[in-house]
């Protein structure tokens, strides 16, 4: 339990140096961009390992039937940690627009690539028919 302990400590203490380094940058007059979007990857990544260490310590504390004012205090300081990062990710959101990826395969632009079931190709121009609803 303590090295699951240590572990998220350790990610705690990641994510709380990039927290910072973010708070310096929106210090200054101008903002270096491409740095916040550094730090943007860099904290995305850190909170998922956070939240999965959150998880795994909390399932941990309730096997081990541990006091209910433990579990509180561990929950009240994952919810603070979830706060801060939640408030930087709206902060930089207004600055860094972040990728979105998809994980299916892009499109191609030219529908020549599908046909009909009947085996002929869609033309240039889709169209579809709707039903019409009658009130």
């Amino acid at each position: 339990m303590d090295q699951k302990r240590r572990f998220r400590g350790a990610i705690r203490s990641q994510v709380s140096r990039i927290l910072n380094e973010v708070d310096r940058e929106f210090e200054q007059e101008e903002k270096d961009e491409t740095k916040l979007e550094g730090l943007f990857a860099r904290l995305t990544v850190q909170h998922k390992k956070l939240n999965e260490a959150d998880e795994e310590y909390l399932n941990l504390l309730l096997d081990n039937d541990v006091h209910d004012d433990e579990l509180s205090l561990e929950t009240e300081e994952t919810g603070d940690y979830q706060q801060k990062i939640e408030e930087t990710f709206s902060k930089m959101r207004k600055i860094v627009k972040p990728e979105v990826t998809t994980a299916s395969p892009p499109r191609s632009a030219s529908p020549s690539n599908y046909s009909t079931a009947s085996g002929a190709s869609m033309s240039a121009q889709l169209s579809y028919r709707l039903p019409k609803i009658e009130i």
